[in-house]
């Protein structure tokens, strides 16, 4: 008779390349399932993949695809102290971060261009202002209110297709919020 060991081992050999080739399966069709535009089975389909895609990281939606920019983009906020002093903030810029911190900090770009940026999404605003209020904290003054400024240039059309864009960096202060004392808890 053969030990348990070398029986579960004699097992595993047996399994594993189907059971990881299975794996590797289900995750391509998980991704390219969530990542395609929606059609018939979509929403029917999608619930039963989501658990997995969202507890690790994997979701994404497709607009990541569509309608490519002409513009670059970044975020500041302007945080003004009690005594008048004016904090710039900045929001994470990926060019500016190395390669390791780039895809840590993917998410909260997204979240600030997607997010913040849009004026469909003005009920974050509020609270990315609260965020960033209590990350500039000060012992000397508490700020009391927060400017959240858009940064972009134009990317320029390859000579002969089209008309130039203006040159230059360009700002907004697109929303200003009121620190509270309650705030900063």
């Amino acid at each position: 008779m053969q030990p348990l060991y070398t029986h579960v081992e004699n097992t595993w050999q047996a399994i594993r390349v189907p059971l990881i080739s299975l794996f590797i399966l289900f995750h391509t069709f998980a991704l390219l399932l969530w990542t395609s535009p929606p059609f018939p089975l979509y929403w029917s389909i999608v619930p039963l993949i989501r658990p997995y895609v969202c507890y690790f990281g994997f979701w994404n939606q497709w607009k990541m695809f569509s309608h490519p920019k002409n513009w670059t983009l970044y975020l500041t906020a302007n945080v003004t102290l009690q005594d008048g002093q004016i904090l710039k903030w900045d929001f994470p810029r990926m060019e500016n971060l190395p390669y390791m911190t780039r895809a840590q900090k993917e998410r909260y770009r997204e979240w600030a261009h997607e997010y913040v940026n849009q004026n469909e999404y003005k009920t974050i605003c509020p609270e990315a202002s609260r965020f960033i209020a209590r990350n500039i904290q000060n012992a000397n003054a508490q700020p009391v209110s927060v400017q959240l400024v858009r940064h972009w240039t134009w990317i320029q059309p390859p000579p002969g297709l089209g008309e130039p864009l203006p040159s230059g960096e360009f700002e907004y202060a697109f929303f200003t919020y009121n620190v509270r004392p309650e705030d900063l808890r």
